[in-house]
């Protein structure tokens, strides 16, 4: 079996691009912050999801990317249990494990906060798409100090030769601090003669 790239899906700081061409740019006389700049994105492809915005950096990150690569993708010829995803990034969630333990820091001031330790696992980025596009295949996350395509594809080519996975959404989701980057495949399987 092998795979081939159905879509392509990379966001940048301040900047959207499907299949390599620039498709939104976000425009501010502001210093960049994240959270304007994910709100822009979410609004400027019209996505309806109430539930997006309870979520962490990295939650929106991930769904905003799937929400744009799959617009305008017919799933119906896959089921949903054979619609996987894959994704890397280097800091998994780091940026909510800070916030979540100054909520705990201070045994005098001690207000752990359950609506931040949701989002203290990548998983829960997952379970979000999952839960908007109802899918219901294998899903695996890895953390590693650089994006590794290579390791990426590899991943991918064994999963669609070791189970009934037919398409997979695949890639990059990092975010820290002031820098995200996210750049995700829509993967389908193909028989190789």
């Amino acid at each position: 079996m092998d795979l081939t790239i159905l879509k392509k899906i990379e966001i940048d700081v301040g900047k959207v691009f499907v299949d390599n061409k620039l498709d939104f740019q976000f425009a501010s006389d502001e210093e960049f912050r994240i959270s304007k700049f994910l709100k822009a994105v979410y609004k400027n492809y019209g996505i309806k999801y109430p539930k997006y915005f309870k979520m962490d950096n990295l939650s929106k990150l991930g769904f905003l990317s799937a929400e744009i690569l799959l617009k305008d993708v017919d799933l119906s010829k896959h089921k949903v249990e054979n619609i996987a995803q894959i994704y890397i990034n280097s800091e998994s969630t780091f940026e909510t494990d800070e916030k979540f333990y100054e909520t705990v820091k201070d045994p005098g001031n001690f207000y752990p906060s359950p609506s931040i330790f949701v989002y203290t696992l990548p998983n829960i980025m997952m379970g979000e798409i999952s839960i908007r596009n109802g899918f219901k295949g294998e899903n695996t996350f890895y953390v590693s100090e650089k994006f590794d395509k290579d390791f990426l594809f590899d991943s991918v080519k064994t999963l669609f030769n070791n189970s009934k996975t037919t398409l997979c959404l695949a890639g990059w989701i990092d975010l820290n601090g002031y820098d995200l980057h996210s750049e995700v495949y829509l993967t389908q399987k193909i028989r190789v003669l």
